[in-house]
């Protein structure tokens, strides 16, 4: 299965830069997917391109509420705080399969790998916990991209995706555990500029 995979990707991006004699151009892409992410893009002919991307989050959630352990005991209250920081690696095969002079519509098959760790506290239990896990996620986008001025141009991304996600814990209840998804991917918005 990977060599099925593989060999058609060497396959394209050497006939693509055997093809592209003058037609490529390069750029800087910033796009928010949910978190911030930084890349390039490379038009290898008019139709191709390839876009590698890294990305960064961390996010601080906060919750209160109020429960009866039994039913006719007093409400106590109970709250948590979970700290997440997500590092990302992708890479994006974009065809552009419809160009006017400032618009272009594009299908893209993106591949990400996503590093995670997690700390948590529970204080109605009275304790913390960490995690740790990596995803790897496989999505095809459809992607809109309109040019503003000469060098920038802005995008918006929708699609499909599958994601395995795999985490350990020292969290008393789940030890290890993997998840499999097929769904909705993120979706995003960004800017490219042109040199």
């Amino acid at each position: 299965m990977k060599k099925a995979i593989i060999f058609p990707l060497i396959f394209f991006t050497i006939s693509s830069l055997i093809l592209a004699k003058g037609q490529s151009k390069i750029g800087l892409i910033m796009r928010i997917n949910p978190s911030a992410q930084i890349g390039m893009i490379y038009h290898f002919t008019p139709a191709f391109s390839l876009r590698p991307y890294i990305g960064f989050s961390q996010t601080n959630e906060k919750a209160e509420d109020e429960y009866k352990p039994l039913r006719n005991a007093p409400t106590s209250k109970r709250s948590w705080e979970v700290d997440s920081t997500r590092i990302i690696f992708g890479l994006g095969f974009l065809y552009y399969f419809y160009s006017a002079k400032d618009l272009s519509i594009y299908s893209a098959l993106d591949f990400g790998y996503i590093r995670e760790t997690t700390n948590g506290s529970e204080t109605w239990l009275d304790r913390k916990w960490d995690s740790s896990g990596e995803h790897v996620q496989l999505d095809l986008l459809l992607g809109l991209q309109c040019r503003l001025v000469k060098h920038l141009s802005i995008f918006g991304e929708v699609g499909f995706g599958y994601s395995l996600r795999r985490f350990e814990s020292d969290n008393y209840l789940e030890s290890s555990r993997r998840i499999k998804r097929w769904g909705m991917a993120n979706s995003g918005i960004g800017l490219v500029f042109y040199f």
